[in-house]
């Protein structure tokens, strides 16, 4: 008797990978609204539905868990934004921009908790994963930093390490927005991703190419010849 009673208590236990999942959910909710140093081990069991010891045997600390929360939405932004950026690969620059801002926008609109953890709680210069933070950005930027370079290369404007200037732009830009935007009831999504698109575009094509060029060079090559931007 005893061995079927634990054979069915066995049965109705989770799998180890979903409640590994179960915790990174609800470790993501806590840590945004709590979050590092108020959250409780405690809060993220009952959250995921499940006795603390069985979190413990997959996160031996709270500092193990937030990492491992935060490179969880890490992922999943990086992987939402990277699919939306394939969708549009062969699109026109301005689409592309468009494809792009509606992706962040949604992982936003849909994962408010995951958005606030990776750009709010963690973003902190004194967090334990701001380097983690700052890896996955910089494979963002990294990204549009591509598509910047084709577009610009396909308009015959000039590209190069100009193209990596405009996304490190754009992903600030884009991170800020998004961020007042989740406060702001009165802001328009579509409104917003048309605007900021036909913006982006523009910058991207009616930049001076001469200043283009400029921020193109090394800055060593500037200074030998006596030269600065006009």
């Amino acid at each position: 008797m005893p061995k079927q009673t634990a054979a069915k208590r066995a049965r109705r236990l989770p799998s180890a990978e979903t409640c590994r999942l179960l915790a990174l959910r609800a470790g993501a909710e806590v840590f945004a609204v709590d979050g590092l140093h108020a959250a409780t081990m405690d809060a993220v069991a009952r959250s995921a539905g499940y006795a603390k010891p069985i979190l413990y045997r997959y996160f031996p600390s709270k500092d193990k868990l937030f990492q491992a929360v935060v490179e969880a939405e890490c992922e999943n932004l990086v992987n939402h934004l990277f699919a939306a950026y394939a969708s549009a690969v062969d699109l026109p620059m301005l689409e592309q921009f468009r494809v792009g801002l509606a992706a962040f926008f949604e992982y936003a609109r849909k994962n408010p908790h995951g958005f606030r953890l990776i750009f709010q709680t963690s973003s902190h210069r004194s967090s334990t994963v701001a380097n983690q933070i700052d890896t996955y950005r910089k494979r963002v930027t990294d990204r549009v930093a591509e598509s910047y370079r084709r577009a610009l290369r396909a308009a015959g404007r000039p590209d190069g390490q100009v193209a990596d200037i405009f996304a490190t732009m754009v992903v600030g830009l884009i991170t800020d927005v998004v961020q007042r935007f989740v406060h702001e009831p009165k802001w328009d999504e579509a409104a917003i991703v048309n605007l900021i698109s036909e913006f982006l575009f523009a910058a991207a094509m009616n930049t001076p190419a001469k200043a283009m060029v400029l921020a193109n060079e090394p800055r060593r090559a500037r200074k030998a010849r006596g030269e600065t931007p006009a």
